[in-house]
């Protein structure tokens, strides 16, 4: 994440940043069940970060976010 500190952009990572978002492979809309319990332990690592903002580069998982409440941009978006 130096490319972003180097942007001026304050990084708080998650204690466990390859936390899946729940969005991906189709599980959205397949196991909408499953989906939702894996949205809702995302929500609480990224909640517990403080930050509203969340930085990604995936539509799905930026939709995931959006729909945890939360506002996804795309790392192009900072430049």
């Amino acid at each position: 994440h130096s490319a972003l500190e180097r942007m001026g952009v304050q990084v708080v990572e998650m204690a466990d940043p390859t936390l899946e978002c729940g969005a991906g492979g189709g599980y959205i809309f397949e196991q909408p069940e499953l989906s939702d319990e894996i949205m809702e332990a995302k929500k609480k690592e990224v909640a517990a970060t403080g930050c509203d903002t969340v930085v990604s580069t995936n539509f799905a998982c930026s939709l995931a976010l959006m729909r945890m409440g939360f506002t996804p941009i795309h790392l192009a978006d900072l430049l």
